[in-house]
């Protein structure tokens, strides 16, 4: 292959790509379900502190049918019907009523499993927030951030119930966490023991 043809075919490999950001994006995936669309985008860069490069993935979720949750929240405004729920454990009794039905066994511990790596990844990442209380209260502005955001665009519902959960899923990520650096410091030589 000459110069002019692998030139060509590079200017069309760039122009092929969904994002338009070139060589990066022939990494970029695509999959389609019912209810989503899942875009994501394999990175590599390096980092002048590390010695090797690192890949790192970027995933945008797009929700399919949000015009119709839309509409039906509207519909629902219209007639005196808001979208939030105030009174604790009003949902989460409502769930354990039907807990063999797979909706509320999805929604219980979809809400709880979301959240551990925001409460496992917040101390690890940052040290002046190792301490439980400051983790949790970095999780519950996150979390209330979220529901507000879902009041507001109409794109779910504002639920303290979700918080509730959130928060549980939170909570069990910095045990986790926890429990990591126990060990840690188990396993370290007494020189590195901090």
């Amino acid at each position: 292959m000459g110069r002019q043809e692998h030139r060509l075919r590079r200017q069309a490999e760039k122009d092929a790509a969904p994002c338009g950001a070139g060589a990066a994006c022939r990494y970029w995936k695509r999959f389609v379900d019912e209810d989503w669309i899942i875009e994501g985008i394999t990175l590599i860069y390096k980092a002048t502190s590390w010695k090797k490069p690192r890949r790192v993935a970027i995933i945008v979720v797009k929700p399919i049918g949000f015009i119709d949750r839309i509409q039906s929240i509207l519909e629902n405004r219209s007639i005196g019907i808001w979208n939030y729920n105030v009174d604790p454990f009003r949902s989460i009794s409502s769930y354990f009523r039907f807990k063999t039905t797979p909706f509320a066994f999805i929604n219980i511990l979809g809400n709880i499993v979301t959240f551990c790596p925001l409460g496992f990844l917040i101390p690890t990442i940052f040290t002046k927030y190792r301490k439980l209380s400051k983790t949790l209260l970095i999780c519950l502005i996150s979390i209330i951030g979220i529901e507000s955001f879902q009041f507001v665009t109409m794109l779910g519902y504002f639920d303290v119930d979700d918080i509730i959960l959130n928060m549980t899923g939170c909570l069990i990520g910095y045990f986790v966490y926890s429990g990591f650096r126990i060990l840690a410091r188990k396993i370290a030589k007494p020189e590195f023991r901090k």
